[in-house]
């Protein structure tokens, strides 16, 4: 008679709790794959195990898939071939784990050739497996992957004016798209050719993050694929634009990108390849997870840097910014500072950094009412003057924000 899942369980759980993890590390191979259909933290409920990150321990005995990534099942056999899921759930279980393709070719029991062509089309589907090409390995990156060498705008004049925006949350019910749009018609009378996003461009889909964030989340926007075709048709496009974005690896875009290895907003602006291929935004140019550099004028001498941090808001607006300055080492600092995440607007001047927290474009949604938070609803246009050696003169901020009017 075949062993099933529940036969494992209750053998288990028929255990003294203090003898049912030594008992699961001691299962064979078989009856460990069977498990490894759940996630960890579904296992440690299922086991009653009280111990404190009882969930990570579970994980780390087993091998089975964090939190909420018990789905990926669901969505691989969609659109990936057998070979191409079984390497993709291996990478997932072993986060920052190198593989070479010797050992993918050995254990999955196909030629070094075939792997390779899996792995290339894992990377073109979106998902950010890293090759390191001189030790023939591959790796599936649990930390967040930042920018290598600062982008360049190079434009003529003592002069340049870019739009900001931030934290879109595209995908969110109560997003402030009409906002948006009218935010990007204003750049574009304005004659502003780059704008520049902070990062939380999408909501994050709703099968995703906190407990109820599903009911936040527009109803076609409940799984990443239907997020990314949502927010490339719906972010705004006008001629002569170019939007340059960061994203977040630990909320939002983070919470996909935690669970599975694959940003929806590199997605969006990158394009994806598969089944269901989803086309590249020429429009906009992805720099990487949290933060980001931008060389500005023909020398490159004034640094913007582009940060989206994490955790809550302080007491004051200015608080977490200016303790973001104080930390930076010296030679080290940006000239300008734009800072994302907490939906709020305020300038800080320390250590010769002129810094902006930058509002958000979402109204107020029930995650924001039950932590007491009003968000600020607006953008930015910036002007920077340059010397006539390239160095920084002056930078004239503008306000522009919205209301809810009644």
């Amino acid at each position: 008679m075949e062993t099933t899942r529940g036969d494992i369980l209750a053998r288990l759980r028929g255990l003294p709790v203090e003898r049912r993890l030594a008992a699961l590390k001691a299962l064979d191979e078989a009856e460990k794959d069977i498990l490894r259909g759940v996630s960890s933290h579904e296992l440690a409920d299922a086991l009653c195990l009280p111990q404190r990150n009882a969930d990570r321990r579970v994980r780390e005995v087993i091998g089975t898939p964090p939190k909420r990534a018990a789905d990926f099942a669901k969505t691989l056999s969609e659109d990936l071939t057998g070979l191409q899921a079984s390497v993709l759930a291996l990478l997932q279980r072993n986060r920052d784990t190198r593989y070479t393709y010797a050992d993918l070719s050995e254990r999955f029991d196909r030629s070094e050739s075939s792997v390779r062509v899996a792995v290339q089309e894992l990377a073109a589907s979106g998902y950010t497996v890293r090759e390191q090409v001189e030790a023939g390995a591959i790796v599936l990156p649990a930390t967040a992957l930042r920018q290598t060498e600062p982008e360049r705008i190079d434009f003529r004049g003592p002069s340049c004016m870019f739009g900001v925006v931030s934290d879109t949350h595209l995908g969110s019910s109560y997003a402030a798209t009409d906002m948006l749009e009218s935010v990007y018609d204003l750049f574009a009378s304005e004659g502003v050719e780059t704008v520049l996003h902070c990062g939380d461009l999408t909501e994050g889909p709703g099968d995703r993050g906190y407990r109820g964030h599903s009911n936040d989340v527009r109803d076609d926007c409940q799984d990443w694929r239907g997020l990314e075709n949502y927010v490339s048709r719906a972010y705004p496009q006008r001629d002569g634009i170019l939007t340059y974005c960061i994203s977040s690896s630990k909320s939002h875009d983070g919470w996909e990108w935690c669970a599975s290895g694959r940003d929806p907003t590199a997605d969006v602006c990158n394009g994806r390849a598969g089944i269901d291929p989803l086309p590249a935004r020429d429009d906009m140019k992805y720099l990487g997870h949290d933060a980001a550099d931008l060389e500005l004028g023909e020398e490159g001498r004034v640094t913007v840097r582009l940060f989206h941090p994490d955790g809550g808001c302080a007491y004051a607006d200015s608080y977490k910014v200016q303790k973001f300055i104080e930390a930076m080492p010296g030679g080290t600092k940006p000239d300008v500072f734009l800072v994302g995440h907490y939906h709020s607007n305020c300038y800080v001047d320390a250590r010769n950094v002129w810094a902006y927290a930058v509002p958000g474009m979402q109204w107020q949604s029930p995650f924001f009412r039950r932590y007491g938070k009003e968000p600020r609803v607006g953008a930015m246009l910036i002007t920077v003057r340059l010397d006539d050696d390239g160095s920084l003169r002056s930078v004239t901020p503008e306000n522009l924000k919205h209301y809810v009017r009644t």
